[in-house]
């Protein structure tokens, strides 16, 4: 089991390098095989945390480059994938609190997802996607200040609201016309 949580986290980070070198087809690659390792950890043990955040942190990875590369469908369908998965394991083992910080951050990744598509639409789309994203990423602070209501944020928590309210006052920007949209 060690050797499948190494290689899917390298596969994680290789998708994300891969991403950032604009090689999506490659990225998406690496990142479903990541996907593929923690889905079977999860069926050999469906309580197992960290293999959960594995598929979850690979799953929103492949939503993400796929939004890059131009395929709005696939990362729509994907991020919303990703929100399922993190929803129904949210009770399937202990630290329910862990289980509830994939829920929100697969929301705050839809949101990204939907301003990366923004970005990239056709003038008549674009003010659809910016709306989008700034409801899905109110959904994701809500529930990231539902999570850390009982006490301070851990490091993830607080850095996930930092960018969540990042990319909220960019959709808010666009929406309020302050920023140029671009085609």
């Amino acid at each position: 089991m060690p050797f499948k949580r190494t290689l899917a986290l390298a596969q994680e980070y290789e998708g994300l390098r891969l991403r950032d070198l604009r090689r999506y087809a490659e990225a998406i690659a690496s990142y479903r095989q990541s996907v593929a390792l923690s889905d079977a950890m999860l069926k050999t043990n469906p309580a197992d945390r960290v293999a959960l955040s594995q598929a979850v942190a690979s799953s929103r990875g492949v939503a993400a480059a796929m939004a890059m590369a131009g395929d709005r469908a696939g990362s729509l369908r994907q991020a919303r994938a990703t929100i399922a998965l993190a929803k129904a394991n949210v009770n399937a083992g202990p630290e329910k609190a862990h289980r509830q910080r994939y829920v929100a951050e697969s929301t705050l990744e839809m949101g990204s997802v939907y301003e990366i598509l923004a970005k990239q639409s056709p003038a008549a789309r674009q003010r659809p996607d910016w709306q989008a994203a700034r409801s899905t990423l109110l959904q994701a602070i809500s529930q990231l200040n539902a999570i850390t209501a009982s006490g301070k944020p851990t490091s993830l928590e607080a850095a996930d609201l930092q960018r969540a309210k990042s990319l909220l006052a960019e959709a808010d920007a666009h929406l309020s016309g302050s920023q140029p949209v671009h085609p």
